[in-house]
């Protein structure tokens, strides 16, 4: 009862802030929904999106299938897709459903029964590369296309905000990856700070996990590299299959990777669609095209997530233990709980 109440708290936010993104962007210019949809749409640009979002999403499985296959556990190509879109639907289903994520670690934990640990660190080092990745396109993007010094001081401040978190998480990550004698004890120092302390721990530890597995995340980095350049290539066909002003492929490997790093936030809908409408309204003053690309985007995601239902029917059976093994042990699946629903 109480998951599904924080879900419906955070679905209910979610549509508020939606909601008021639109007003606000009508209020701004009134005109514009006209515009949007008195123009003609280029369905084949659409089509291409969906394309480039379903091979970005492909890459992701296909990466975290290295990931697990690193840490020596036997695991199927089928099994990663199997379990991979299954935890991709669930995670657009907040609604006191359990996370995506966690339902994954889950069900690879149940099939490799002596590598829970490896499980649940393979888990949170996909997501952890993907977001670091993220930032660092962003920042190489911002970098190549003059943002750090751009003439509206918000713009500049984010990117200049997310060059910076770049550089310091990649002094984090090759400190991470250190002599256990020197890391070893940053691990439990990190642990006993209150609250943020235990999770923090976590996501050390399994990233350590894959420090003599080097050549593994390279390739995973390169994978990430390529997810986030499909999903900014989806974007920007997205906006020039719909009508109004769209920015370049340059300035879309700037937007996207911004507007996705707001997913950290829990919700499942609002930040990025928030981030969209500022950074259009910004760079093409077409905030209400910003904020419809956006939507296109989250239902080409929706419909790509459809997948995951063929796989869930056909193994129902072993999604309703797992759920079933969740619920009766709800402290055990916070080792998840990391993870973001964005994929990355």
């Amino acid at each position: 009862m109480r998951k599904f109440l924080i879900g419906l708290v955070k679905t209910g936010l979610s549509v508020a802030i939606v909601v008021w993104l639109l007003w606000d962007s009508l209020s701004q210019d009134p005109e514009a929904v006209s515009r949007l949809g008195g123009g003609e749409k280029n369905w084949w640009m659409l089509f291409a999106a969906a394309v480039s979002c379903s091979t970005a999403i492909v890459i992701t499985l296909i990466r975290w299938c290295y990931l697990v296959r690193a840490l020596g556990m036997d695991f199927r190509w089928k099994d990663a897709f199997r379990i991979g879109f299954v935890g991709y639907l669930f995670n657009l289903a907040p609604m006191g459903i359990v996370g995506g994520d966690i339902l994954k670690g889950w069900m690879l934990a149940r099939q490799q029964h002596t590598h829970r640990a490896e499980a649940v660190a393979s888990i949170i080092v996909d997501r952890a590369i993907g977001l670091y990745t993220l930032v660092v396109l962003a920042a190489t993007a911002i970098l190549i296309g003059g943002f750090w010094s751009f003439a509206d001081d918000d713009v500049r401040y984010v990117c200049r905000a997310a060059v910076l978190v770049a550089a310091v998480a990649t002094l984090g990550v090759t400190a991470l990856l250190g002599p256990e004698a020197v890391v070893g004890r940053l691990v439990r120092l990190v642990g006993k700070i209150h609250y943020a302390g235990p999770p923090m721990e976590k996501v050390i530890v399994a990233i350590r996990m894959y420090r003599h597995r080097l050549p593994v995340l390279l390739a995973a980095v390169v994978m990430s590299l390529a997810v986030h350049s499909f999903f900014a290539t989806g974007i920007h066909l997205i906006a020039h299959g719909i009508p109004g002003a769209a920015l370049s492929l340059q300035q879309h490997f700037v937007v996207a990777p911004l507007g996705a790093v707001t997913s950290v936030i829990p919700l499942p809908a609002g930040p990025q669609e928030g981030a969209l409408k500022f950074l259009y309204g910004a760079l093409a003053s077409a905030p209400l095209k910003g904020l419809i690309v956006s939507l296109v985007y989250r239902i080409i995601t929706v419909l790509i997530a459809a997948v995951g239902i063929a796989y869930y029917l056909a193994s129902r059976r072993e999604v309703d233990e797992v759920l079933h093994d969740v619920e009766e042990q709800d402290a055990e699946s916070e080792d998840l709980a990391l993870a973001s629903p964005t994929v990355f």
